[in-house]
């Protein structure tokens, strides 16, 4: 597999940080700019793709996959 394809890292570094207690977005995004600068150059075009999107991309990807879910009530992400 293409190591560009390869978000193992980044999902688990994801839900680690749900886990820890930074469940809200901004809280994630900024904790995640290391592990997620590997997939922030997008071959398809020169501008690089923001952090917050690549971790969005991850978030749903999860949330699809039933690993996460997000709570309206408190309006943050929880591991399942």
């Amino acid at each position: 597999m293409d190591d560009k394809n390869d978000y193992t890292e980044l999902d688990a570094a994801i839900v680690a940080q749900i886990k820890a207690g930074r469940g809200s977005f901004t809280a994630m995004s900024a904790a995640l700019c290391d592990a997620a600068a590997p997939f922030i150059q997008n071959p398809r075009t020169p501008i690089p793709t923001p952090v917050w999107r690549v971790v969005d991309r991850r978030l749903q990807a999860l949330r699809k996959r039933g690993a996460i879910t997000y709570s309206r009530a408190d309006l943050r992400w929880h591991a399942t």
